[in-house]
């Protein structure tokens, strides 16, 4: 870091009166007396800035992701409760019995919660 005079604690330019750490004003004789602080380096803030930069576009790209994923849950979730009706309605209500296209579609389901992780 480098360092600078720190001007905002300067009181009188004519007379050299500064603020002190306990906010009153007093004198100084040398100019070496004058307050310095320690400041950052362009180069160093323009680093930091770029990589909050780079955090923010990653931040949404991972937000883009993620309602991606959502989207595609909520569908998976949609065809899943579509092929349980077209399950219900391909059964016989009077023995209970599905017949060959719900056999087909209970095999179709099976498989669909095998690769989501639900079964």
């Amino acid at each position: 870091m480098a360092e600078y005079m720190d001007i905002s604690r300067i009181d009188d330019w004519d007379n050299l009166s500064i603020i002190d750490d306990d906010g009153n004003a007093k004198y100084v004789y040398d100019v070496g007396e004058l307050p310095k602080t320690d400041v950052v380096d362009r180069s160093e803030y323009e680093t930091l800035r770029l990589v909050i930069l780079d955090l923010a576009e990653t931040n949404k790209a991972l937000l883009a992701e993620h309602q991606q994923l959502f989207k595609l849950r909520s569908n998976i979730d949609d065809a899943i409760e579509d092929m349980k009706f077209n399950i219900e309605c391909n059964t016989d209500p009077n023995t209970g019995l599905v017949n060959l296209l719900g056999q087909g579609q209970i095999m179709m389901l099976n498989v669909l919660k095998k690769y989501i992780g639900e079964e």
